[in-house]
C-alpha cells in the first residue's frame, strides 16, 4: 500500500507514520509539509534546563528515514507541486494531517486548515488516474460547548464549535465533503480528541505540566501554573490515537471519534504528573480560560473496527516524564 501523509512531521505524524512502517512491512511512505526535513527531531521545540530547544524524538520513536519512507518539503496549498508529485507517486491513502494549529492567527487557520483541504483535492483531480482514498485529520472540538446529557459527543451529533480553530476544521470537514462527493473520492473524517505522549509541544496541558514540574524535581522552584483544572477531556495516548488513524484508514468511510470514551479533569491529569513527585507544588489555576468545559469521545464507531485503547492515563504521563527526564539529563 502506498501512503502519502501530509504534516508527516507534526506530533502525530510522525507516530502515525512509525506505527505504519512498524505494521505494515510492504507499505511505502511519502510524506509531505512545509519544514525541510528534520532527522531525529519535532520541528518544535520545548523546554530545557538550559531554555528552548528542539524537540528530539523518544528513543521508541524509530526514525522513519528508512528505503521506504522518503519526505518532500512541499506545501499541501502548492497545488502544481502537489499535483506532480501525486502523479508521480500515485498513492493508495491520502491522510491528510497538515494543520495550522489552537492559537494561530484566524487567516492562518482559515488559509491552511479550509484552503489547504480544497487545494488537496484540487491536486487530485488535476493529477488525474484512479483517486486514491482520503482521510482527513479533524478535531474533537468541532462539538463546541455539550451539556452532560449528551456527552459523550457521538459522530452524529450536531457541531457547534466555539473558537477558530475548531470552526476551521468543521469548514475543512464541510470543503472534504463536497468535494468527495462531487469527484466519488472515498473519504473518512478522524475527529480527534486531546492526544498527550512524549515530544508534545507545550502548547498542550501535558506538556505544560511536565516542562514545569522538572525544575520543581530539581529545587529551583515550587510551583506550577496551569489553565482551568475543572474542565474535562478525552484524553488518549499518541500511540492509541496513531494507531486508531491507521485503523479507520484501512477501513470504512464517514467519520469517526479518536479517543478513549473516558472523561477526565485536567486535575485529574495533574494528580498523575504529581503522583511522580516526592513533594507537592503549589498550584496556580485560572478561573475560566474560553475553552470548553466538558469534551469526550463516543468511540462505538472505532470499536466496530476492533480498535481499543491500549495505554491508560498514567502510562502516558509516565513516558512523558521520561522524556523530559532524558532530555534534562543530556541537556544539562
Amino acid at each position: 500500500m502506498r501512503w502519502l501523509i501530509t504534516g508527516a512531521q507534526g506530533f502525530i505524524g510522525r507516530y502515525v507514520t512509525n506505527h505504519i512502517l512498524a505494521c505494515q512491512p510492504g507499505a511505502i511512505l511519502l510524506g509531505v509539509g512545509r519544514s525541510a526535513g528534520l532527522n531525529g527531531y519535532f520541528s518544535h521545540t520545548i523546554t530545557g534546563p538550559n531554555g528552548p530547544l528542539r524537540a528530539p524524538l523518544p528513543d521508541a520513536l524509530a526514525s522513519p528515514w528508512n528505503s521506504r519512507f522518503r519526505y518532500c518539503s512541499v506545501a499541501v496549498d502548492d497545488v502544481p507541486s502537489m499535483t506532480r508529485l501525486l502523479a508521480a507517486f500515485r498513492p493508495d491513502i491520502i491522510l491528510h494531517l497538515a494543520s495550522s494549529l489552537r492559537g494561530q492567527a484566524k487567516s492562518d487557520l482559515l488559509s491552511t486548515n479550509v484552503g489547504g483541504t480544497e487545494a488537496l483535492f484540487a491536486s487530485i483531480l488535476l493529477a488525474g488516474g484512479r483517486h486514491p482514498r482520503v482521510v482527513l485529520a479533524s478535531s474533537g472540538g468541532v462539538y463546541g460547548e455539550v451539556s452532560g446529557d449528551r456527552l459523550p459527543s457521538r459522530e452524529s451529533d450536531p457541531c457547534h464549535p466555539i473558537d477558530d480553530y475548531s470552526i476551521s476544521k468543521l469548514l475543512a470537514e464541510n470543503s472534504a465533503r463536497r468535494a468527495s462527493a462531487a469527484a466519488g473520492i472515498s473519504l473518512a473524517v478522524v475527529r480527534i480528541f486531546n492526544v498527550l505522549g512524549p515530544g508534545q509541544s507545550e502548547r498542550h496541558v501535558a506538556g505544560q505540566i511536565a516542562a514545569q514540574l522538572m525544575p520543581i524535581k530539581r529545587g529551583c522552584t515550587n510551583q506550577i501554573s496551569l489553565g482551568v483544572l475543572h474542565c474535562t477531556r478525552d484524553f488518549i495516548d499518541v500511540r492509541d490515537a496513531a494507531r486508531a488513524v491507521v485503523t479507520a484508514c484501512c477501513n470504512g468511510e464517514g467519520t469517526f471519534n479518536i479517543g478513549t470514551g473516558k472523561e477526565r479533569s485536567v486535575a485529574e491529569l495533574l494528580n498523575h504528573f504529581l503522583g511522580h513527585m516526592t513533594t507537592r507544588p503549589a498550584v496556580q489555576s485560572r478561573v475560566c480560560d474560553g475553552g470548553l468545559a466538558r469534551n469526550c469521545a463516543e468511540i462505538s464507531r472505532m470499536r466496530d473496527l476492533g480498535f481499543e485503547p491500549e495505554f491508560s492515563l498514567d502510562d502516558s504521563v509516565t513516558a512523558i516524564l521520561d522524556y523530559y527526564e532524558r532530555i534534562w539529563e543530556m541537556d544539562v
